[in-house]
């Protein structure tokens, strides 16, 4: 299905939505745009699973090459906030021990039909309450940082457990729409649980506040990884 529109009708429906005054037919069309990408990932999401694969930005993105490269065959890892387990899943094919825990029930329960490994283990349970005596050589938090609104004390209790701290988390210069939605007063996250979203000089700042500081910070695919290690 193709749809078409004649290059002066276009022209018109432009013109009379950039007329306006107070940016409403912009806003609309941002609005709009949003709703659109949103069903359109929903829509790839489900195809993807019915077709028994994955999010397609695990393949596309090789979304796992970054924790794989900064980890060793003798590490012992923590993710937290691990989802359905599909970083976990690949991190044990070269981790010596994962443990990946989530708050959420249902996503444990998904975790655990899709992975069994001997190394491997999924568990129900919130980072709050995580025992600081059951230490980690590295800690994983894959886009879960712009979901806590207490980051940098979060951030200085995965200190206290991991020896090292791989972090991925959304750029807020991802696209030049995402400032000029704000401005406009619309919604400009990718997600309205998001608390923020970064910069490299945020993630630098929270970093040092918890006493830790950046080995590497670089930028890919819409969001910022890094890798973090006490001061």
């Amino acid at each position: 299905m193709t749809l078409r529109i004649k290059p002066l009708l276009k022209k018109k429906i432009q013109t009379l939505i950039a007329s306006r005054p107070d940016l409403s037919g912009i806003k609309m069309l941002l609005r709009l745009n949003d709703k659109l990408f949103s069903f359109t990932l929903g829509t790839i999401k489900i195809c993807e699973k019915k077709r028994g694969g994955i999010h397609p930005k695990h393949w596309v993105t090789d979304f796992h090459e970054f924790f794989l490269e900064n980890i060793k065959t003798t590490d012992s890892v923590l993710e937290v906030g691990c989802a359905y387990g599909h970083v976990a899943s690949e991190i044990a094919k070269k981790a010596k021990y994962v443990q990946a825990i989530d708050n959420r029930p249902e996503a444990i329960a998904e975790a655990k039909k899709l992975f069994s490994r001997e190394n491997l283990r999924f568990e129900c349970n919130d980072f709050w309450d995580w025992p600081e005596e059951n230490a980690f050589d590295i800690i994983i938090l894959s886009n879960v940082l712009e979901h806590i609104e207490n980051r940098v004390e979060f951030l200085m209790k995965a200190s206290r457990i991991g020896k090292k701290l791989l972090i991925r988390v959304p750029s807020y210069k991802r696209d030049w729409l995402v400032p000029y939605k704000e401005k406009l007063g619309l919604e400009w996250r990718l997600s309205t649980d998001h608390q923020l979203e970064y910069t490299e000089g945020i993630l630098r700042e929270e970093l040092s506040q918890a006493g830790l500081k950046a080995v590497e910070i670089f930028s890919e695919w819409g969001n910022y990884c890094c890798i973090a290690v006490q001061r």
